[in-house]
Formats: C-alpha cells, structure tokens, sequence
C-alpha cells in the first residue's frame, strides 16, 4: 500500500551504527543509515517528521541529497500495518514549486 503527502525538505545525514542502553539495561544496536528530517505543516505550524533510509536504497538518498533545505516536496511512501503500529517508509521524493495564493 502507499501513500503521498508534501513536505518542507530540512535534511539528511548519514549516521554510523552504534548501540545504546535502554531504560531496562539491554543493550540495543542499530545499523548505519541516512537519517531524514521532513517538517509537515499542520494547522499553519512546521511539525518535525523524522525517517529511516536504509544505506542500501543510496538512489532515494541521493535524490534527497539534492534538494535545497527548506524547499517542498511531495514523498512517497510504503506503509506497513503491523498488530499495534503504522511505519512509514519512503520510497520516492518529487521536488515541487512554491504555491503561489
């Protein structure tokens, strides 16, 4: 299933694998990958919105690596149902012009 919807481009950044303690004492790793931060406007206001890519998919990271900060978007994502979630992930990125109202 997919869905679509416009953003305002902040940035990506590629982050390195590491791991981390929680708050019961486990530790827990993570693969490298290219962190994305999106900003939706809800009622008149930016809302941060932050993604996965995986290091793999270097194609949809490069078309975001190309965008200027701050400029809009339209993405395109795969949703994934799960029992007591909803993931988002993005599959393509469409640079779009300025509304003019």
């Amino acid at each position: 299933m997919n869905c679509k919807g416009r953003f305002i481009f902040r940035y990506i950044e590629k982050r390195d694998a590491g791991s981390f303690t929680d708050d019961n004492g486990k530790e827990v790793r993570y693969d490298s990958s290219y962190n994305l931060k999106l900003d939706e406007i809800v009622e008149g206001k930016p809302v941060e919105r932050k993604f996965k890519i995986p290091l793999s998919n270097n194609s949809l990271a490069n078309d975001f690596f190309n965008l200027e900060p701050y400029s809009a978007c339209e993405v395109v994502f795969d949703i994934n149902l799960y029992a007591n979630s909803v993931k988002l992930t993005p599959k393509q990125v469409i640079a779009v012009g300025e509304d003019k109202k």
